[in-house]
Formats: structure tokens, sequence, C-alpha cells
């Protein structure tokens, strides 16, 4: 891939990983005070699917209750947040995984946030072993690497950007090696998907099928519940 190229994809893909944590609509000075709610118990269910014709202020509450509920989960380290409830393509995946992927879905919308985390972690699992098998993985991870990079860079340089991404830590309750780290993992996940997709039409390849990897989500609680939510 040639430098132009590279960068365009860059920019393009750092702006996309970005969406992963910043709901559309939302204006930090109307955010409530996310530090001092009470934190409920792990129910995303709490957070109403529905994503647009909503005021102000209940844009401001939807995204409190999004942040009760990540912290809630991501600060979990109990024995029941770390169990093993499935295994996609070799890898262990903890109930805190499959929690966050799911809040994730629900604070887009998704009326299965479950299954749709579900289905989407498989999928990647597919991209990534495509990827290596393409011995690819070396130059996605670069292009990964230097969004992220840019990423920071514009957190440095940009005021408005900065204060955004202050906005989300607060809501979060990460510190900033946290988030940073976060906004990492979920960038990688974005740009390997979009390159993956880029390759396979420059290449005229087949369709990723996630059904040619090995997944298994054998614990019953969650079984259920990517069955019916």
């Amino acid at each position: 891939m040639g430098k132009a190229k590279a960068c365009s994809v860059s920019f393009l893909l750092t702006a996309l990983c970005i969406a992963v944590l910043i709901s559309c609509g939302e204006d930090p000075a109307e955010k409530k005070d996310a530090g001092t709610a009470p934190q409920p118990k792990w129910d995303i269910t709490q957070l109403d699917p529905q994503t647009e014709g909503l005021s102000d202020e209940e844009q401001a509450d939807r995204m409190e209750m999004f942040g009760q509920l990540f912290r809630s989960i991501y600060f979990d380290d109990s024995e029941a947040a770390e169990r093993v409830i499935g295994v996609i393509d070799g890898k262990d995946i903890t109930a805190k995984e499959l929690e966050l992927r799911a809040l994730k879905m629900r604070e887009g919308g998704e009326a299965c946030p479950y299954k749709a985390a579900w289905e989407a972690m498989c999928q990647e699992a597919a991209e990534l072993r495509y990827i290596k098998a393409q011995n690819r993985y070396d130059d996605f991870s670069d292009i990964s690497r230097q969004a992220f990079l840019d990423m920071k860079d514009a957190y440095a340089e940009d005021e408005a950007f900065r204060r955004y991404c202050d906005e989300q830590k607060s809501l979060f309750g990460l510190s900033d090696q946290e988030y940073w780290s976060f906004m990492e993992e979920a960038n990688q996940r974005i740009q390997f998907h979009l390159l993956a997709e880029q390759n396979i039409k420059e290449h005229n390849d087949p369709e990723i099928n996630p059904e040619s990897i090995k997944c298994s989500l054998d614990d019953q609680e969650y079984k259920a519940k990517a069955a019916d939510n």
C-alpha cells in the first residue's frame, strides 16, 4: 500500500474509530455529573435502545445511564464477571467481555445486543484469521497503530476534540491510561475489519464466513441472553 493511500485510509479509519465511543448528538455541556450517580446492576436493558427523536435532556440521561452501566461492568473483577462463558477460535471469552460489547450494541440501538455482540466477535475472529492467512497482519497493525497515534496527536492539538475525549473519560470513569488502552483496542478492531474488506475487494476474494471458525457459547445464562436479547 502506497504512503498516500495508507494516510488516506488511516485518516478515514481514525474518524470511524472515534465513533466507537462517541455517541452522535451528545453535547458534553448538557451531560449531568455521572461520577456521583448510583451504580446500577448488570442489566443493559435499562438502556433504552431508542436513539432518534430524543431531546437534549433525554439524550443526556441516556448517556448517563450508558456510563453507569459501563462502569458497573468494566470495573467488576468478581469471579462472575471474569468467568469464561465461551470460546471463539481458541480464545476464551469472559462474561465481562461480552457484556461490554453487548452494551455498546445496545447504545447503538440494537434490539438484540447479546446476539449481535457474539456474532460480531465471531466475525472479527474470522477476519483476523483471514488477515494472517494473507500475510497482512504486520501491515495492518502498522496502519492501525499510525491511526491511533494520529488520534492522540489530535487530542494534543485540537482543544474541542480534547474536551470531548475528556468528557468521555469522565463518563466512563477511566484514567488516561485506561481510556487510551480501550481506544487503541477498539481502533484496531474497526480498522482490521475495514482493511480486511478492502483487501477482499482488491483481490476478489470470497467473503469471510464466520462459520469457518469454531465459536462456542457454552454458558447457559448467556446462551439464553443471546437467543432472546
